[in-house]
C-alpha cells in the first residue's frame, strides 16, 4: 500500500491516506462463447479475437452512433425497455440500454451500447435479453431497446472504459487518466511523475488516483483482459503514486497487501 500524508494547515488536519502499491490484475477467463452466439448466431465457432479485430475497425462509427443515440428514462422508475432516438444512421445501431449504478448510489445512468462490443470483451457480462433493432433510414427515427440494470463500482469511469472498448484508443485512455495533454511523445515514467508534482496539488492528484482506480475496479469486475488496457492502467497508477510521493516528501512501501476482487454484484 502506499501512505500518503497531505500537508497540514488550519484547514486541512493532517490525515494518511492509504493507496494500494499495485492494482492487482485477477485471474484470467475467456469471454463466453455462447454470449458471442446468443448476440449474434453466424459467430459460432469464430475466434474471438477475430471478432475482437473486426470490431476495432468500425468501433468509431459505432461509438458516435452511441453517443448519439438520445434516451430520456422517467426519474421514479427503471423500464424493462425505452424508447431512444437515433440521430446518426452510419453504421449499426445501438442494441441495449445499460443502466449503470453504484450499490451505495441512488442515480442510474444510461448509456446505448452494442452488445457485441460488450460480449467480445467483458468475461463477466451478465446474461443481454434478445435484441436485434434495425437500423432506421431516416435521422430522429426511434427504436425501442432493452434496459440493463448493471451495478458498477465505479459508474463514472464507466464511459472510459466504454471508449478504449469501442476504439482501443491507448491515446485517449491515457489522456481520461493523466491530468495533462497527451504528448506526441511520452517522457520517462519518473520525470513524468516529476512534472505532476510540480504542476498540480496533492488534491487534484488524488483525484486522478480515484479515477484511475475506479477504472480497475470497473474493469476487473467486468472481466477485462485486454493487454493494453491493463498496462495503460498500471502505468498511470505507478505515475500517480510518484507524483504524490513527491509532492508529499513521502515513499510507499513495496509489501502488497491484499486486496478483493471487485465485482459486479
Amino acid at each position: 500500500m502506499a501512505s500518503v500524508e497531505p500537508p497540514s494547515g488550519p484547514s486541512c488536519p493532517q490525515q494518511s491516506i492509504h493507496l494500494p502499491r499495485r492494482l492487482r490484475r485477477p485471474g484470467f477467463k475467456e469471454v463466453s462463447a455462447a454470449a458471442i452466439e446468443a448476440v449474434d448466431p453466424d459467430l459460432k465457432n469464430v475466434p474471438v479475437q477475430y471478432i475482437r479485430d473486426k470490431l476495432q475497425l468500425v468501433g468509431e462509427q459505432l461509438l458516435a452512433m452511441s453517443a448519439t443515440t438520445a434516451a430520456n428514462p422517467p426519474r421514479d422508475r427503471l423500464p424493462r425497455e425505452l424508447e431512444v432516438v437515433v440521430n446518426d444512421i452510419a453504421a449499426d445501431a445501438p442494441t441495449h440500454l445499460f443502466a449503470v449504478y453504484a450499490r451505495s448510489a441512488t442515480r442510474i445512468s444510461i448509456h446505448p451500447v452494442h452488445a457485441l462490443v460488450l460480449a467480445s470483451h467483458c468475461a463477466n457480462l451478465p446474461s443481454l435479453p434478445d435484441s436485434k433493432p434495425t437500423l432506421p433510414t431516416q435521422v430522429g427515427s426511434t427504436l425501442t431497446l432493452p434496459v440493463v440494470p448493471i451495478c458498477l463500482p465505479s459508474p463514472e469511469t464507466f464511459p472510459i472504459l466504454m471508449h478504449y472498448l469501442y476504439t482501443k484508443r491507448g491515446d485517449h485512455l491515457l489522456a481520461s487518466l493523466l491530468p495533462i495533454p497527451a504528448q506526441g511523445v511520452t517522457p520517462a515514467l519518473d520525470q513524468l511523475s516529476k512534472t505532476l508534482a510540480a504542476t498540480f496539488t496533492v488534491q487534484a492528484l488524488l483525484s486522478r488516483a480515484a479515477r484511475v482506480h475506479g477504472l480497475w475496479s470497473n474493469v476487473a469486475a467486468l472481466g477485462v483482459f485486454d493487454e493494453r488496457l491493463w498496462r495503460g492502467i498500471e502505468m498511470v497508477w505507478e505515475v500517480l503514486l510518484g507524483a504524490l510521493a513527491i509532492s508529499t516528501g513521502s515513499s510507499w512501501r513495496t509489501v502488497d497487501l491484499a486486496q478483493s476482487t471487485p465485482s459486479i454484484n
